[in-house]
């Protein structure tokens, strides 16, 4: 990992900004340090993206990777002293509130994202969120059948069931009752936290691998929570200026290009 670190970049484009998914021809999950370190793979650094959630300026990278049983994505981020806030233990829960790193993907022609977000016990809050374009008449979101049940709930430990907010003019629905079923392993050594995620293609609805050309939209997130007390927490991300203080801005979103 640390022999790769040179190699991070950050990509821009016109519209928005954009990087590349390395496509291999083999499975990945188990060993996507391994498959990593046989290309010549481009990383990606994060953003602080708002001056206010800049509290001290950390490094953040991760290196994305796509294999036939799903995508993965290696992180290494910063950590000094190997402080890492992580109280969260329990699936479900509100993560976001320890040092977290966070999965944001749109399959390309989907009007839904899929979140996960992740502590340093490997500790997941996973969702999907629903980007609406239309309303009934009294400006009422139409959602989903499936849908239809209790709304969220979020004022304890866990978060389940759904809810509609709108985020810098957009509508979502977010979704706490889906489950993602890939795997993870967490590690904090010599100031920095390792991060390894694999998701299957299973959990995007997709039997195979995305063709090569195929771009999907998204973010990658970090929240620095390990700070004295009164500091804001630090917010990274790759949205493309965003609006308002929020990852949760999809026409913001990057563009991931998977290639070979």
């Amino acid at each position: 990992m640390m022999a790769r670190l040179i190699t991070i970049c950050l990509r821009m484009g016109d519209i928005m900004k954009e990087y590349k998914i390395l496509l291999v021809e083999e499975k990945i999950q188990g060993k996507i340090e391994k498959v990593l370190d046989s290309y010549d793979v481009e990383g990606i650094e994060l953003e602080y993206c708002w001056k206010e959630h800049t509290p001290r300026r950390l490094f953040s990278g991760v290196f994305p990777l796509a294999g036939k049983d799903g995508i993965g994505f290696s992180f290494c981020v910063e950590v000094p002293h190997n402080k890492l806030k992580a109280n969260k233990t329990e699936h479900k829960t509100k993560v976001f509130f320890d040092d977290c790193l966070e999965i944001f993907l749109q399959p390309e022609n989907s009007s839904i994202y899929y979140g996960i977000e992740l502590n340093g016990n490997g500790t997941c809050l996973d969702y999907r969120v629903f980007i609406h374009e239309n309303t009934n008449g009294d400006g009422k979101v139409i959602l989903p059948k499936e849908l239809e049940k209790s709304l969220a709930y979020d004022g304890g430990e866990k978060i389940f069931g759904y809810f509609t907010d709108k985020v810098a003019l957009e509508t979502l629905t977010f979704d706490y009752d889906w489950k993602a079923n890939g795997t993870v392993s967490s590690e904090v050594k010599d100031e920095y936290w390792m991060l390894e995620v694999f998701i299957p293609w299973s959990d995007f609805g997709l039997e195979k691998a995305p063709k090569e050309g195929t771009v999907w939209r998204g973010t990658l997130n970090r929240i620095d929570s390990s700070l004295p007390r009164g500091a804001k927490q630090g917010f990274l991300c790759l949205l493309d200026e965003p609006e308002v203080i929020s990852f949760h801005q999809p026409k913001k979103f990057a563009a991931f290009t998977f290639e070979k």
